[in-house]
């Protein structure tokens, strides 16, 4: 089960990634949870996106499409 969970990725759709970022900083995450990692805001050629690794190792995309 953990090996499935540490190669999972989740991909969701939001309106500005830097806003999702903001608000997943502002949550602490990785202060109440081991494991937790917000990565920032990333530029790519087809839009912007900024991750988080959840507690139990599962790879979350907030990705803002151009």
């Amino acid at each position: 089960m953990k090996e499935w969970l540490e190669n999972t990725m989740v991909l969701l759709e939001v309106e500005s990634a830097a806003n999702f970022c903001q608000y997943l900083q502002e949550l602490e995450l990785d202060r109440k949870y081991e494991n937790v990692k917000v990565i920032p805001v990333q530029q790519n050629d087809w839009g912007n996106e900024c991750m988080l690794i959840d507690p139990s190792g599962v790879l979350w995309h907030f990705a803002e499409f151009k």
